[in-house]
């Protein structure tokens, strides 16, 4: 695989969604393990700015957080034509692998994982400015090998003023979230996302 950034070797890829890939990478200087995630900056349905814009609007979110069930940014870089956004490696398996694996959970552990997720999102809330995720679903839910959540990706979470300062532009919400686990609000122009739609999600 490659190398990035002059020291991050790509080992393999861990997923992908709409508009990056998730690699595991190791780090030939501090040697030892992260996930980094590429994104493609020249795309048919969104140009550069836009991507960078709403990665670098992730990086701030995210340096913001001091939360032990929220992975650390370490590094930031544009290489070529893509952007790279290096994070801390969480070993373990999203929620969607383990439920398509082993079927619906016990009672305890639905009530343990429930619990931490709200734990995050009154978390995110509670800053100041409050931080709409935006993107809660089973696969951004990640179980580390000790059995409790870490919450990965933040391309869809927004500071509240930014959604409220959008609504008294008059401009439409641009999200990520997605169909199925998004609140109906976030596909709406009616200006009506807030925290409230985590709980939705969640």
């Amino acid at each position: 695989m490659n190398c990035v950034g002059g020291r991050y070797q790509l080992l393999g890829e861990l997923g992908r969604g709409g508009t990056s890939i998730v690699y595991l990478a190791v780090d030939n200087v501090l040697q030892c393990k992260w996930t980094v995630k590429e994104v493609v900056l020249e795309q048919s349905n969104q140009s550069a700015d836009v991507l960078k814009q709403a990665l670098r609007a992730e990086i701030a979110i995210l340096n913001r957080c001091d939360n032990p069930y929220i992975p650390r940014i370490v590094n930031y870089f544009e290489e070529g034509n893509r952007a790279y956004i290096v994070r801390d490696y969480v070993q373990g398996n999203p929620l969607s692998y383990i439920v398509s694996k082993n079927g619906a959970q016990n009672i305890k552990f639905v009530i343990r994982i429930g619990i931490e997720l709200c734990e995050i999102l009154k978390y995110l809330h509670n800053l100041h400015p409050a931080v709409v995720y935006g993107d809660m679903k089973p696969s951004n839910v990640m179980i580390n090998h000790d059995g409790h959540v870490k919450l990965i990706d933040f391309g869809a979470a927004q500071e509240l003023r930014t959604i409220q300062r959008e609504n008294l532009m008059n401009s439409s919400n641009v999200t990520f979230g997605t169909k199925s686990f998004a609140a109906p609000e976030q596909f709406s122009n009616l200006g009506l996302v807030s925290v409230q739609s985590d709980i939705y999600s969640l």
